[in-house]
């Protein structure tokens, strides 16, 4: 059972969005990149910025419309918040790590923030470990929320050895073959010994991906992982990440009050 969840119509539907040929035809890709500002206040800069990246069939717009944004604020976080609009066609294009680089994270550092996040669901998880891999030295740490990593092949390959930190890829790892790259980019991290980024990664107990996220995520300290009943839903991501920041990841303005940690969770998606 647990195999068969890997292979749901989700995971076709981010293969097919990162593979299409046609959906710069749906998608256009911009320069600069658009993307929707959340400042924290207009009189003085906070030091932290939070890069957020939207799913598959989302825009930057969800991280208002689902709560997200809301949640940072409640929870008093001391940063400012920047939606991207990095649907998929930034991804098939590989011109996605430009765009943030050159569009978002370089400027957020001339312009003086000093800790930069990146925050991604799903499509956007995946695209915030694929940026680390990349640029691990432009931020300083990641919140990746139910990425998609692999398919039931490359689950099979991992269980057979005995642990993630043990697997080595089964041959040649190829210039497309994002998935194998970027987790053995992780598997490699978490034992340098190198804390940035800093990798942190969640999600539902009943997501279709966790299969594989249950073995990948054995090489992480394990407050650095989190799962939580639930599927691949915004509800979902949404209880991991208040987690996340009651941890004291991000600095706050004071400790929030128990009611605000809590009551906004059961807001209706």
């Amino acid at each position: 059972m647990a195999v068969k969840r890997l292979i749901q119509p989700m995971a076709l539907m981010v293969f097919l969005a990162l593979s299409c040929s046609q959906c710069a035809y749906v998608f256009k890709n911009i320069e600069p990149i658009p993307s929707v500002y959340h400042t924290l206040s207009e009189e003085k800069k906070p030091a932290t910025l939070i890069v957020l990246l939207p799913g598959i069939f989302s825009g930057p717009d969800y991280y208002v419309s689902k709560g997200i944004v809301g949640d940072v604020r409640k929870n008093r976080v001391q940063a400012d918040m920047v939606a991207v609009d990095a649907h998929s066609g930034y991804y098939r294009d590989k011109s996605l790590f430009p765009r943030l680089l050159n569009d978002i994270i370089q400027p957020a550092r001339h312009s003086g923030y000093t800790n930069i996040w990146l925050v991604g669901v799903s499509l956007g998880g995946l695209g915030a470990l694929l940026f680390a891999q990349a640029h691990p030295e432009a931020i300083d740490g990641i919140i990746s929320l139910a990425p998609y990593l692999g398919n039931k092949k490359l689950y099979q390959e991992i269980q057979q050895t005995q642990g993630f930190r043990f697997w080595k890829p089964s041959g040649p790892i190829g210039p497309e073959d994002r998935y194998r790259s970027v987790l053995l980019w992780l598997q490699q991290h978490s034992t340098s010994g190198n804390p940035k980024p800093a990798i942190y990664i969640g999600y539902g107990r009943d997501d279709r991906f966790a299969p594989l996220l249950d073995l990948v995520t054995e090489v992480l300290p394990p407050e650095h992982v989190l799962t939580v009943p639930g599927g691949h839903f915004w509800t979902t991501w949404r209880t991991i990440l208040v987690h996340f920041m009651n941890q004291g990841i991000f600095e706050t303005e004071n400790d929030p009050s128990p009611d605000l940690r809590t009551s906004y969770l059961n807001e209706a998606n």
